[in-house]
């Protein structure tokens, strides 16, 4: 059974109704010389348009890419800042508790009689006093009490 198609007027065959219809049309074209044509037609536009949805969906999954790596830098960025600034707080902290320990070493050395005379030793400027730091030479040696020798 044949059941007849509406055909279209010359104004209203599109790229569209080609690509539709052009099954039919290689059936019954009757010269040969026109199935180039109508295969580069059809062919051409599908793999052209084929070729451009996948470059459109390629170029949309990069964009999407490069967002989400966007964010995460920003993200990272973020966590190093603070991580810095959780460093920087800590040495801050332990600079001035240490200064503090500090400061009440010398007031408990200040007001305690128990205390031990302390020697420090600094370095002479003899030739023969600046490796070995001896004790013979006063300027080499000092004492928070000056009745102890740096020797006792």
């Amino acid at each position: 059974m044949l059941v007849a198609n509406d055909v279209p007027a010359p104004h209203q065959i599109d790229d569209a109704w080609l690509v539709q219809h052009d099954w039919i049309l290689r059936r019954v074209i009757l010269d040969d010389s026109f199935r180039p044509a109508l295969r580069y037609l059809a062919e051409s536009f599908v793999g052209a348009e084929t070729n451009i949805r996948n470059l459109q969906a390629n170029a949309e999954a990069q964009k999407a890419v490069v967002d989400s790596l966007g964010q995460q830098f920003t993200a990272q960025d973020r966590i190093i800042g603070a991580d810095q600034q959780d460093v920087l707080d800590a040495v801050r902290a332990l600079g001035s508790s240490q200064q503090q320990q500090g400061m009440l070493d010398i007031v408990k050395r200040i007001f305690d009689p128990r205390r031990a005379p302390t020697t420090t030793w600094s370095s002479c400027r003899r030739s023969r006093c600046t490796s070995r730091r001896s004790p013979a030479h006063t300027r080499c040696w000092r004492t928070s009490s000056s009745s102890t020798a740096p020797w006792t």
